[in-house]
């Protein structure tokens, strides 16, 4: 990386970088973030800056070799959902007056350490002890709602404590190497409560919150009764069947168990299975779940390898029409460019003259605005600048602007930012940050339907679940997408139900605070599979030896 110039090049000798690394294919973690809007620097070393830089020096000599420049697929968010979420402590008062019994495997101390750690923060939390939730230790499983500590076995099935739930014993699992973070060779456990703020309230930990919301989760399934949304998101959700597809056998012929999730008028959960042959003559047979089997096969294109059905997560049906969601491998792109723009308006290393910053002002000032707050705030910004040395960089005019009583959160300010970004050289802050139609985040926040064009017209329809809160500075990894493909109707039937699939994906219950990437009925799902895997060993998929070479 030339970071003189900004741009990477490559090294026949070795430079002292930075270096970036795809994946993880050796000991040295890939740590180039997405994207960083923090300062001009941090963006042009993220992914989404570097992009920008290979895309600006492709098209440098486009019109010698190439007949259109380089870009990325066009798209336009057509629906968007911004749902806000529930507090993720709430999740108590979904137990509120239950009991919680947390016990070890047997004769293991550790796991009984970690079994103490966890009672004796719960019983301390005051959020706990306001919902009337009891929590006690003890050695065994008992009638309600559980919490097993078991050691990390696998690969050693004969050494596995892990005990099976049954109707009137919810079971969750933790294990002391994961939830505990004990690594061998340390002296003991030393797990506590952390939520990332001054409150130390146990309950108010993510990790504990989240199983919380798997007991929930796991009692509604026992129960067969759904508890976990409000009375209006039943209502949306009450029409909708949900279908997963489980490969489990390879040879002699490929199967796939196809599960299903309808919902009564009360609300009960109504699960039911059934294996489906991947072969022309088994899939004639005329029941439905071979129906949806058979339609999900061709829209594969007749594929039977287990890769290609594990990205397929589930067939939504809404009376006759049908929905497939599909894994894509592919992202949301912010507009580099803009984002680029952006920050290099704000960049508080920027030096300024008093007299040419006084006469841009002047030259871009509104003659007759009718917002009285935003000419107020431009004028005050104006004698600020009057005020200032005869030469100073952005940072010091912001503060200066400060202290003169300019908020950049309040309207007027605010106002004057977003007008100084679109006709100055120069703004105060970005508006990277607020949710503005067009802006170059867009796909980054919220849930929303977008159509990407690909070759002559043809547009495929495809949702984003991006962040529910304002964005982080540095944002870690990408958005992935996930393909609408309908199996009846057409394409006009994704814009009928999309609105009822992102309301089910706004619940934070699966994802702890957020939202979830697909709609949260496959999450029951998933988790009925995996007690039904537990019940019956051969459900677990498990590749068979072969013939081929």
């Amino acid at each position: 990386m030339d970071l003189a110039r900004g741009f990477l090049e490559r090294c026949y000798q070795p430079s002292d970088g930075p270096y970036f690394y795809q994946g993880n294919h050796t000991s040295r973690k890939n740590q180039v973030k997405f994207l960083s809007i923090k300062n001009l620097k941090s963006f042009e070393r993220s992914k989404v800056g570097i992009a920008r830089a290979l895309l600006d020096n492709l098209n440098q000599n486009t019109t010698r070799y190439l007949r259109k420049s380089v870009k990325f697929h066009q798209s336009q968010v057509e629906q968007s959902c911004q749902l806000k979420l529930e507090r993720t402590d709430a999740i108590w008062k979904q137990i509120a007056g239950c009991s919680i019994n947390i016990y070890p495997q047997a004769n293991d101390s550790l796991a009984a350490e970690l079994a103490n750690r966890m009672t004796a923060a719960l019983k301390q939390s005051q959020i706990v002890q306001q919902v009337k939730v009891n929590i006690h230790c003890s050695r065994s499983s008992q009638s309600g709602l559980n919490i097993q500590v078991i050691r990390d076995t696998r690969d050693h099935a004969k050494y596995d404590h892990y005990e099976v739930g049954t109707v009137d014993r919810i079971i969750q699992h933790v294990t002391v190497e994961k939830f505990g973070a004990y690594q061998k060779g340390d002296e003991g456990v030393s797990w506590e409560p952390h939520d990332g703020k001054k409150s130390r309230d146990a309950a108010t930990d993510p990790a504990l919150i989240k199983l919380a919301q798997e007991l929930c989760i796991k009692q509604d399934l026992a129960n067969r009764q759904l508890t976990m949304v409000d009375a209006a998101l039943a209502r949306k959700i009450q029409p909708f069947t949900f279908y997963r597809f489980e490969y489990i056998r390879e040879l002699p012929a490929p199967e796939v168990m196809v599960t299903k999730l309808a919902f009564t008028m009360t609300m009960g959960l109504v699960f039911s299975k059934k294996q489906v042959v991947l072969k022309a003559d088994h899939l004639k047979t005329d029941d439905e779940y071979t129906r949806i089997c058979d339609k999900v096969f061709k829209v594969l294109g007749s594929k039977k390898q287990k890769y290609i059905w594990d990205r397929v997560d589930c067939v939504v049906q809404f009376g006759t029409k049908q929905i497939m969601i599909q894994q894509f491998a592919r992202t949301t792109m912010p507009d580099g460019e803009q984002i680029k723009k952006q920050l290099e308006l704000c960049n508080p290393n920027k030096i300024l003259s008093r007299k040419n910053a006084g006469q841009e002002l002047e030259r871009v000032r509104p003659i007759d605005a009718d917002d009285e707050a935003f000419m107020t705030a431009f004028k005050q910004l104006q004698s600020v600048v009057a005020e200032s040395p005869s030469t100073f960089n952005l940072k010091d005019l912001d503060q200066a602007a400060r202290d003169a009583g300019l908020n950049p959160r309040q309207p007027g300010m605010r106002q004057v930012n977003q007008f100084l970004e679109a006709k100055a050289s120069f703004t105060l802050k970005s508006t990277l940050q607020r949710n503005l139609p067009d802006s170059p985040l867009l796909g980054l926040k919220w849930i929303g339907l977008t159509r990407i064009e690909e070759w002559n017209g043809y547009s495929i329809a495809q949702y984003f679940v991006g962040a529910n809160q304002s964005l982080k500075p540095d944002i870690a990894r990408a958005v992935t997408l996930r393909r609408l493909l309908p199996l009846s109707y057409g394409d006009k039937v994704v814009d009928e139900v999309f609105p009822e699939l992102a309301a089910m994906m706004s619940v934070e219950f699966v994802r702890n605070g957020q939202y979830t990437v697909v709609p949260f009925p496959v999450k029951y799902l998933r988790e009925y599979w995996l007690a039904k895997q537990r019940e019956h060993p051969e459900y677990r998929w498990k590749r068979l030896p072969s013939d081929r070479s």
